[in-house]
């Protein structure tokens, strides 16, 4: 089980937190995060741009025999909105919505010093729709703390303060362990809408293909765009395997099948560590073959603009 450290937030901390990050924005100092970025927190705020936002970050606690860290996250401008507090495990993936409906960054506790935590920030897209760890995040939805026991965090909120635990499921077998792993990673969530979309493409209709088609890229389809041609190359389903690997490592397999061969078959291998959870390799083939996380990333937004059964067949 893991347990929050108990939260002591006030008024003057908010301030000092808004004042940095208007100097340090003003002053062009905020990192900017478009890709996964390596990042040293201690007790010193750093300014970071995600997206359209800004947000301060700062270390204020850790246990470094459990592996956690905890950090505040705050969305300028933070007088208007709510400050987090996010429990981050060492090897571990966490997906936050800072200002967000679905998680908008993922957060890996990649090493701790004494006085540091070294961390991973990966962006993530809206349109995934991401569940954020709800469970390792508390909203600090005002000034006003209770200071408690170690083991308990108590936020007032009205009358009525709420008592926050985290418990961190025991892992019954190696297969699960590694599933865990993967679906703090962003390739889950990727590869969880690629999965979907090619499943709808059963409900692909040539007029709805022509149509939607047209309606993206203003001109008709013809030869390798044509309806037939799309439907013979795109995948109709993408399933996911766990295997051993070596050298103590696992395979997360992802298989595509389609009407074609050359579509057919292995498109993602994700190498992953048993032990640390760290992603070590990752290789494209088969369907993916020439792409990334950010190619991918962008057909998958091109889909969602289209919106239909044909969405995967036309971006």
């Amino acid at each position: 089980m893991v347990q929050k450290k108990h939260i002591h937030i006030s008024v003057g901390i908010i301030i000092i937190i808004a004042i940095i990050v208007a100097l340090l924005g003003l002053a062009g100092g905020a990192l900017i995060i478009n890709s996964p970025t390596q990042l040293t927190l201690t007790s010193n705020p750093s300014v970071i741009k995600l997206g359209n936002y800004q947000y301060t970050l700062y270390l204020h606690g850790m246990q470094k025999k459990s592996g956690i860290a905890y950090i505040y996250i705050g969305r300028s401008p933070v007088f208007i909105n709510p400050i987090l507090n996010v429990t981050v495990i060492l090897y571990n993936y966490t997906k936050v919505n800072a200002g967000t409906q679905y998680a908008n960054m993922e957060i890996r506790l990649d090493s701790m010093s004494n006085t540091s935590a070294t961390v991973t920030i990966t962006p993530l897209q809206e349109y995934l729709a991401e569940t954020p760890d709800s469970s390792r995040i508390i909203m600090i939805s005002g000034p006003s703390l209770n200071l408690v026991s170690p083991n308990t965090t108590t936020i007032a909120q009205g009358s009525a303060p709420v008592s926050v635990t985290t418990t961190i499921p025991q892992v019954q077998n190696p297969g699960q362990k590694v599933l865990n792993y993967l679906a703090e990673s962003e390739y889950y969530g990727l590869m969880k809408n690629y999965s979907n979309y090619y499943g709808n493409t059963v409900n692909c209709t040539g007029a709805l293909y022509n149509n939607s088609y047209f309606g993206y890229y203003h001109s008709r389809p013809s030869g390798p765009t044509s309806f037939q041609n799309a439907t013979l190359i795109t995948p109709y389903s993408l399933n996911l395997s766990i295997n051993k690997g070596a050298n103590g490592n696992y395979n997360a397999t992802y298989v595509t099948k389609s009407y074609s061969s050359v579509s057919t078959g292995v498109a993602m291998n994700i190498v992953i560590n048993f032990t640390s959870g760290k992603i070590l390799n990752v290789t494209y083939k088969g369907a993916f073959k020439d792409q990334n996380y950010s190619t991918l990333s962008e057909g998958l937004f091109g889909a969602s603009q289209i919106g239909n059964a044909c969405s995967i067949l036309i971006a």
